[in-house]
C-alpha cells in the first residue's frame, strides 16, 4: 500500500495570518513514502518505486491504488497537457477526467482479457498558476474520475498510516499553535510534514506496507521541483510526447521514488481523502 500527502500552503495557523493581509505565497506540498508491496506475494516489499510525477511545469501528481493503472492514467494526462494549448484551470481538469476515463477504461478491458484484476485508482493533483494561485484536486476511479478540490493537508493510502500520520501532524499544530515553523516560507513547513512522515509513520512502523525514504516535491509560482532528486527516468511532457529524462543527484541526496500496489481490495471509504488540517 503507500502514503501520499498533498497539501495547499498555507494551512494553520498561517492561512489566518494569510487572510488578515500578510504576505504568503501560495504552493502545493507533495509527499509519499517508497514501498512497492507485492499483492498476493511472499517476496519482500522492495523501496525502489516512485508515484510522484510532475504533469506539466507548474502541475504534478500522486497516486494510491492500483500501480499499472496510475503509472498509465498519469502518463496519459501529461502527454494529452503537452498537447493542449490552454493552461485554463477548468480546462486542465477536464483533460485530466477525460483521459482518466479513457485510460482506465482500456486497462480494464486489458485486465479482463487477461483474467486480472484491476484495482481501484486515487489520486491528487495540484498546481500553481504563474500569477501564483495553488489548487488541489482529488479524482477517483470510484467516483468516475470526477475532480473534487480540496483545500489544507489531504491524504490518501493506507488507513492506518493516514491515521498515525494526521495524529502526529495535529500534535505538532497543537504543540506549536498551529505554525509548523517560524518562516512563511514553504520549505520550511514542507520539510516539516516530511520530517513527520518519516518519524511518526515509516520509522514507527505504523502500517509496514510504508517505508522507504520520502520522496518530496513542491510546487509554487515559478513551477515544479523536487526536493530530493532521484535517479530515477522522470516523466516530462513535450509537445508531442513526456519526455523521460535521467535526472542524478549526489550520493546523499538519492531518493528511492514510490509507486505504490494495493495489497488487496480496499473500499471507498478506506481511501476517501482524509482532510487534515486547513
Amino acid at each position: 500500500m503507500t502514503l501520499s500527502v498533498a497539501a495547499v500552503f498555507p494551512w494553520g495557523a498561517l492561512a489566518q495570518l494569510r487572510g488578515q493581509g500578510i504576505n504568503v505565497p501560495q504552493a502545493v506540498v507533495f509527499l509519499t513514502d517508497s514501498r512497492w508491496t507485492i499483492m498476493n506475494s511472499a517476496r519482500p516489499a522492495l523501496d525502489i518505486g516512485r508515484k510522484l510525477f510532475p504533469i506539466a511545469k507548474d502541475a504534478a501528481a500522486v497516486y494510491a491504488g492500483d500501480v499499472e493503472g496510475g503509472e498509465y492514467c498519469i502518463e496519459q494526462l501529461a502527454w494529452e497537457i503537452g498537447r493542449s494549448s490552454s493552461r485554463n484551470g477548468k480546462h486542465f481538469l477536464r483533460i485530466a477526467e477525460d483521459t482518466f476515463k479513457r485510460t482506465y477504461a482500456d486497462l480494464k478491458r486489458r485486465r479482463m482479457q487477461q483474467r486480472k484484476e484491476l484495482h481501484p485508482l486515487y489520486i491528487l493533483i495540484g498546481a500553481c498558476r504563474p500569477e501564483g494561485v495553488a489548487s488541489l484536486s482529488y479524482l477517483s476511479s470510484e467516483s468516475k474520475f470526477v475532480p473534487k478540490p480540496l483545500t489544507g493537508v489531504c491524504a490518501i493510502g493506507a488507513p492506518q498510516a493516514r491515521q498515525a500520520f494526521a495524529a502526529a501532524l495535529n500534535g505538532e499544530a497543537q504543540k506549536n499553535k498551529g505554525m509548523f515553523d517560524t518562516s512563511t516560507a514553504v520549505d520550511g513547513w514542507a520539510g516539516k510534514l516530511a520530517t513527520l512522515l518519516s518519524s511518526q509513520v515509516i520509522t514507527s512502523s505504523a502500517d509496514t506496507t510504508v517505508g522507504g525514504k520520502v520522496q518530496l516535491g513542491l510546487i509554487d509560482k515559478n513551477g515544479f521541483r523536487h526536493v530530493h532528486i532521484a535517479r530515477t527516468p522522470i516523466p516530462f511532457p513535450s509537445q508531442t510526447r513526456p519526455k523521460w529524462e535521467w535526472i542524478t543527484a549526489g550520493k546523499d541526496d538519492l531518493v528511492a521514488f514510490a509507486t505504490a500496489v494495493a495489497s488487496g481490495v480496499l473500499s471507498a471509504a478506506d481511501l476517501q481523502p482524509h482532510q487534515i488540517a486547513e
